[in-house]
């Protein structure tokens, strides 16, 4: 296993204690992802005056070439699991100017209690522009005792999926089926899934 701790500061040797001792359970998701081979980061040059960068990065860079992680975005263990069902929308349609509304099952299936962040991605398969797969729309962080099941509700404005025309100047709601994932990380078969349509 990997325990991740990045800069926790002077109390850090005590919490990474309390964590390996099982005093504490750990419920960190990555904020961004590790690839298989370091040659599928971005190149690294820091004697060139300027450095130019693609569009995609991270997880969007990798969903785009059809790249398997090594550990997706949003990835990340506990002393417990999780299970993920009936994931649904309040409606199959919503106007340019609404939201959406989405719930989740979440279930601690094991045997010590635990938190969880709860991850939703929306999709954009039928754009007319170049997006990326699936955006990070909305996570919470929910604790669960052991064998408890909560569901959790996420609001997402339609206007969040727009993109940025430059022709016009204006960000545009595309009218289109967008589907709606849930799960504990960006890897997609870890997610639930649905969608709902903004129609013209």
């Amino acid at each position: 296993a990997i325990l991740m701790a990045f800069y926790p500061g002077e109390q850090g040797g005590a919490a990474l204690a309390r964590l390996l001792l099982g005093q504490a359970n750990p419920s960190g998701k990555l904020p961004f992802t590790v690839p298989k081979d370091a040659s599928l980061l971005a190149p690294f040059d820091n004697t060139s005056p300027t450095v130019e960068y693609g569009y995609y990065h991270g997880y969007t860079l990798a969903e785009k070439n059809g790249w398997e992680p090594r550990y997706p975005f949003g990835h990340g263990l506990s002393y417990t699991t999780f299970a993920y069902s009936n994931l649904s929308l309040d409606a199959k349609e919503a106007s340019a100017e609404g939201a959406v509304h989405a719930s989740v099952g979440v279930t601690n299936t094991g045997s010590r209690a635990g938190e969880e962040i709860v991850q939703l991605y929306v999709g954009f398969p039928s754009s007319k522009v170049d997006r990326p797969v699936k955006l990070l729309r909305g996570f919470e962080r929910v604790p669960l005792a052991p064998g408890e099941t909560k569901r959790i509700a996420f609001t997402v404005p339609v206007k969040d999926l727009a993109y940025y025309d430059v022709g016009t100047k204006a960000w545009v709601v595309e009218r289109m089926e967008y589907p709606v994932y849930v799960g504990p990380s960006s890897r997609q078969a870890d997610l639930l899934v649905t969608s709902f349509k903004v129609p013209d």
